[in-house]
């Protein structure tokens, strides 16, 4: 360990350009690389869109205000960033992402939150939902807990 992190530091005083490089290929890599690299292009299409829905539904459930959520978020963030870092340090590939991914997916309602209610001029998030919705609602959950 000593000797990799000597070897890190020595290159990031001779080379910093090509060691930023290097792990921001490595960053990239870790959510659509596999050890073929035979379907690749396909999967980081793929991984777009599904980067696109997490990260959409985390800003809507960072915007939300709602402490839950904002606890949710912070520990799935967490999490993956642990997960990614991991990734980055060892091999570069998508199948060492795949737990935190699932994760993720808890980030997608938020997608939904955010596109469903309306921002105001402070840039937080209003409810735009009807009255009766409301009700409607409340009863459903009274019923439920009932």
């Amino acid at each position: 360990l000593q000797g990799i992190l000597s070897f890190l530091s020595e290159q990031a005083k001779s080379n910093p350009v090509g060691l930023t490089e290097l792990y921001a290929l490595k960053a990239a890599r870790s959510w659509y690389a596999s050890d073929s690299g035979k379907y690749d292009t396909v999967i980081r299409q793929v991984q777009i869109i599904f980067l696109f829905l997490t990260g959409t539904g985390a800003f809507g459930m960072w915007k939300s205000n709602r402490p839950q959520e904002r606890l949710l978020l912070s520990l799935l963030v967490g999490v993956v960033f642990y997960f990614w870092g991991m990734t980055i340090l060892v091999l570069s590939i998508l199948r060492y992402m795949v737990p935190a991914m699932g994760l993720m997916f808890l980030m997608v309602p938020g997608w939904s939150v955010y596109f469903n209610t309306g921002m105001n001029k402070k840039g937080t998030i209003r409810d735009t939902s009807s009255t009766k919705d409301q009700i409607l609602c409340l009863r459903a959950n009274h019923a439920i807990h009932s």
